[in-house]
């Protein structure tokens, strides 16, 4: 039987305002120091589709100003409630859904790469910054599409190493713009 999961990549752009208002149990901030277990995929099956499980992730991006300097907070986290699965013994599916959430935590990297790029090149255009952080969450909706299609969503073993590698590899090379690890917003 074919295994099918999605990921549903979610953007929030929020003024310091908040226009969204999320239940601190229900992120889970990436963490290098965690890795998701079927428990923390709360949601309810969507009934009438193929999929085996779905990792709702997200990178928030928060822009406040502070003293006439725009600063952005980048962070990548997993919805719980939105995220469901209905087989909770399949490792591989789980290892699969994992480094969905490790691709949304390397762009969100990415994005603070570029921000700090920006800055340091004098770039004060809200416009600028906002170009550069569209064209690398397009390009993270290709690799969540291309990484589902060359691993037949898990099922590909070979191909799901080698993007294990990969993503692992990249997480690496910029891990000068990890963050602390957000303990107090996960909740285990």
């Amino acid at each position: 039987m074919k295994r099918n999961s999605i990921v549903v990549i979610f953007l929030l752009v929020n003024a310091v305002n908040g226009a969204y208002a999320q239940s601190k149990t229900d992120s889970i901030y990436w963490c290098r120091d965690y890795r998701l277990k079927w428990s923390d995929f709360q949601g309810i099956p969507e009934k009438g589709t193929g999929w085996e499980a779905i990792s709702y992730t997200s990178v928030k991006i928060v822009e406040e100003e502070e003293k006439g300097v725009t600063n952005y907070l980048v962070n990548s986290y997993f919805l719980k409630r939105r995220s469901w699965t209905r087989d909770t013994t399949d490792a591989s599916l789980l290892e699969h859904e994992r480094l969905h959430f490790d691709m949304a935590e390397l762009f969100a990297r990415k994005i603070r790469a570029a921000i700090e790029s920006l800055k340091k090149r004098g770039g004060s255009k809200t416009e600028s910054y906002d170009t550069v952080i569209a064209s690398i969450l397009r390009e993270r909706r290709v690799w969540g599409e291309l990484y589902d299609e060359e691993t037949d969503h898990g099922l590909e073993t070979s191909k799901q190493t080698e993007w294990f590698i990969k993503i692992q590899k990249e997480l690496k090379m910029l891990e000068a713009y990890s963050t602390k690890c957000l303990q107090d917003t996960n909740t285990r």
